[in-house]
């Protein structure tokens, strides 16, 4: 596993957990944008069991709440 990670971030750049949360963000980003399903729904179907969590985690890493970043994509 270690072995596994520290050639993951050799050739991305970042560590395989980090890389999965872009990517889930990347797709949060777009479902946010496109429709008005709610946000636990989209959270749920992100592999989050909890909207709070996936709350806290969007807004760490692109800087706005859920919410937020929906209403400036309108």
């Amino acid at each position: 596993t270690a072995r596994f990670a520290a050639l993951f971030k050799e050739q991305l750049g970042v560590s395989p957990i980090q890389w999965r949360d872009q990517l889930r963000m990347r797709e949060a980003r777009n479902q946010l944008s496109l429709g008005r399903e709610p946000i636990a729904h989209i959270a749920a179907r992100l592999g989050y069991n909890d909207p709070l969590h996936f709350s806290r985690r969007f807004r760490q890493l692109v800087g706005l709440s859920p919410r937020a970043y929906r209403a400036e994509q309108s």
